[in-house]
């Protein structure tokens, strides 16, 4: 398969490409001055393997270039190098750029130094490799939910997953988020808050079930709860309570302190159902909204829907085994679902 890159930045800065990248295609683009015009083109650009940017050419501001950036990540699961020449250490730039999940960014003005921070890139970086672009006193908030580990807090994260119709993939959803958390050595727990019985038929059909208390099972390695008790509030570091379809439950069982999650899809009886479920959650203290089922192609669309609440969109991949082991690309979503809403 022959990589193509899209090479965003002036055509001098070629020279910053290793020689086998230089070989392969790529496409110069440099007349497009505004950040937000160039990710509308790049929303369907699947066919590049890295898009390459200088933030140098655009006279919009770092929060503008940061804005444009959440929603090229959140349509496209193409590699991102950003070439931002000049910044360095302390730069609060990079740091917002690094909790996007941006890691590669070239940053020196000297030509070998850049050449080779550019091949780093290509290579790939993980967090651990751009950790010192962390702000101190922001560090603990923005560890990687799912490379590190944070302590034993007193009390446990309660998130509560709300659906806007049945059928939209709330179970699926929360039983991921749980997998997430269990598979980065996190104690989480899945809490049945609805009426579908779904838990009483997994110990009554599978055979590896096993129950281990009254409440509690245990099913391909997570812990599956019929209700917050005393033992759960003890046992786990976070208890995802599925409440379903939120038309089915009386809306102040829902708790306007604890992180909520609203899944929701794009089909037009779905989304008629979530500007009412909007307005009840809307003084909640932390709420994200999760469409699943989404085509690629629509998922700029949703983000113009969503108007303000665009930076608290987020878009689940196809999961038909909601038991299955999660994918990168799911990793990286929930990381950035779960991490930009602990406090």
């Amino acid at each position: 398969m022959i990589n193509l890159i899209a090479f965003i930045a002036p055509v001098e800065k070629l020279t910053l490409l290793p020689e086998v990248q230089k070989r392969t295609a790529y496409e110069a683009i440099s007349s497009i001055t505004d950040i937000y015009k160039l990710v509308s083109m790049l929303k369907n650009a699947y066919h590049y393997t890295y898009i390459i940017i200088d933030i140098s050419i655009f006279p919009n501001t770092d929060d503008d270039i940061l804005s444009a950036l959440y929603q090229l990540k959140a349509t496209s699961n193409t590699k991102v190098i950003i070439i931002a020449q000049g910044k360095c250490i302390g730069d609060i730039f990079l740091d917002k750029l690094v909790n996007l999940g941006i890691y590669d960014f070239v940053l020196s003005w000297v030509q070998d130094t850049a050449q080779q921070e550019m091949s780093d890139c290509i290579k790939g970086k993980e967090l651990q490799d751009v950790s010192q672009f962390i702000s101190v006193e922001e560090t603990p908030q923005k560890k990687s939910l799912f490379n590190f580990k944070s302590r034993r807090k007193a009390e446990p994260i309660i998130i509560q997953v709300v659906g806007v119709c049945p059928r939209i993939g709330t179970t699926t959803q929360a039983l991921r988020i749980t997998k997430g958390l269990v598979s980065a050595g996190y104690k989480a727990c899945y809490v049945e808050k609805n009426s579908s019985g779904h838990l009483t038929l997994i110990k009554n059909i599978f055979t590896q079930a096993q129950q281990i208390n009254e409440t509690t099972t245990i099913y391909s390695d997570l812990h599956l709860c019929t209700d917050i008790n005393e033992y759960v509030l003890n046992a786990y570091e976070y208890i995802i309570c599925d409440f379903g379809d939120y038309s089915d439950i009386p809306i102040d069982t829902l708790n306007s302190t604890y992180q909520t999650i609203i899944v929701a899809g794009s089909k037009a009886w779905e989304i008629f159902k979530l500007p009412p479920l909007m307005e009840i959650v809307a003084n909640f203290d932390d709420v994200k909204y999760l469409f699943s089922f989404i085509d690629k192609k629509e998922e700029i669309d949703i983000l113009d829907f969503m108007e303000t609440n665009w930076t608290k969109t987020y878009f689940a991949e196809y999961s038909p085994d909601m038991f299955a082991e999660l994918s990168d690309t799911e990793k990286q979503m929930y990381n950035k679902l779960i991490l930009s809403s602990r406090k």
